[in-house]
């Protein structure tokens, strides 16, 4: 791709406001960085205030973009448009960007589960707070007819890969909200999209009660984490790349739709011809299931 053409499209989110959660590490990390370079405002969003502290003080000391940090847990719903309130004021404006990226992951057995606490701990992270969040963006975006949503998703939302219950339908129901909300925004300025990042090393299993403890014995469960722990990893770099060219304005095309950067979508994103190709619009479902995780 010609280099002045990317810095071109880049170049139009200056000074865009952008919240991302789950900024702190791993792909979240990546994503506020890149959106910084490109000259956003950053408000980094975390449980973890010395993580976001840091991505704070390296987008400071590496860019010119404004960035400041906001420690919150996206699972206290009630407590979200306060949290939007305090970053609007400090942007000194609407969030015209938000990132979905704060999510956690879950390996259990059902059968073993002794109460649904940690299911619903998973359904309130991945699929009501970023629904929450959008909601209370929305309204400021519809009425500027501007704005860009973006949740990472996953390859489970399409795939039944076993031992995954709880997560994988909480990124099916968050694949479907997106679909639905492009139906409702259709030609209002909002673009939305469900990015499958692809196997990404994030530590989301390194985490307190990533693992259910109870469903160890359960050899399809210690199969399905060793087969998930020896997958190729991809740079979490990619995934920010491609959020910062979806924000651009380029691919509205793929808006309401499945953005697979394990497929041909990827190499549409990043040539930036803004064409699509028939993987792309069947949402990344040419993916083999040999390739999948569990099998």
């Amino acid at each position: 791709m010609d280099e002045a053409k990317e810095n071109v499209n880049l170049h139009s989110l200056c000074g865009r406001k952008v919240l991302v959660t789950g900024a702190g590490r791993g792909i979240g990390r990546a994503v506020a960085i890149e959106f910084a370079r490109a000259g956003c405002n950053i408000a980094c969003v975390s449980r973890t205030q010395e993580e976001i502290d840091d991505v704070v003080s390296y987008v400071r000391s590496t860019t010119s973009a404004k960035a400041k940090a906001f420690p919150f847990d996206i699972t206290r719903i009630s407590e979200i448009p306060r949290l939007i309130e305090q970053v609007e004021q400090w942007m000194g404006g609407p969030i015209e960007i938000l990132i979905n990226n704060g999510g956690i992951a879950r390996i259990e057995a059902l059968e073993c589960q002794i109460d649904m606490d940690h299911w619903q701990k998973v359904m309130t992270t991945n699929l009501t707070a970023p629904v929450a969040l959008i909601n209370q963006v929305l309204p400021n975006m519809l009425t500027r007819q501007y704005g860009t949503i973006i949740s990472i998703g996953s390859r489970n939302a399409i795939y039944n890969i076993p031992f995954t219950s709880s997560y994988s339908v909480s990124k099916t129901g968050l694949l479907r909200f997106h679909h639905i909300l492009e139906a409702e925004t259709l030609g209002q300025g909002i673009c939305n999209y469900y990015v499958q990042p692809g196997n990404i090393d994030t530590k989301i299993l390194d985490v307190s009660n990533a693992i259910d403890a109870n469903a160890m014995n359960h050899d399809g469960v210690i199969r399905a984490i060793n087969i998930l722990r020896g997958c190729p990893r991809n740079p979490v770099e990619r995934v920010a790349e491609a959020c910062a060219k979806l924000a651009c304005g380029g691919h509205t095309v793929l808006s309401g739709s499945y953005v697979d950067l394990d497929q041909d979508t990827w190499g549409q994103i990043k040539s930036d011809n803004g064409s699509v190709s028939p993987i792309a619009e069947g949402g990344g479902l040419a993916l083999e299931a040999s390739n999948l995780p569990f099998k």
